[in-house]
């Protein structure tokens, strides 16, 4: 059975045209003296991302289907912000950081997300032994 047809900008899920997601391109930073910790996240396959965000003026490129989309998440710790990015996609056992980093040369990265690169959580949870 063929997928639905979308118009341009937006996608097919489950059977139901959504507007795509829009956001800043990131590049995924990996340490090559460790092997990665992410149990098969999204860092282990790609070097680039789409970050999306609630801000207007950051909602730059559309998602395609050749990158994967994260997702800003702040929350406070300690007293503190902590910022992270993670997957759109939910996992099945929460995210938590496979030991990559994310950031921008775009102004806006550092205006709106962090000064400096966040932690990637794409390690899930649920695939470990």
């Amino acid at each position: 059975m063929d997928a639905k047809a979308c118009e341009r900008g937006y996608k097919n899920v489950d059977g139901k045209c959504v507007k795509k997601e829009k956001g800043l391109l990131v590049n995924i930073y990996k340490n090559p003296l460790f092997k990665s910790c992410s149990l098969g996240g999204v860092s282990d396959f790609h070097d680039e991302a789409l970050l999306i965000m609630d801000e207007p003026s950051a909602q730059v490129f559309e998602e395609s289907e050749d990158m994967p989309t994260l997702k800003v998440v702040r929350r406070i710790l300690f007293g503190k912000e902590y910022v992270h990015a993670e997957p759109v996609e939910p996992g099945r056992g929460g995210y938590a950081a496979g030991g990559s980093y994310v950031a921008s040369g775009d102004s806006r990265f550092s205006r709106f997300v962090n000064r400096y690169p966040i932690a990637l959580h794409d390690r899930d949870m649920a695939r470990e032994k």
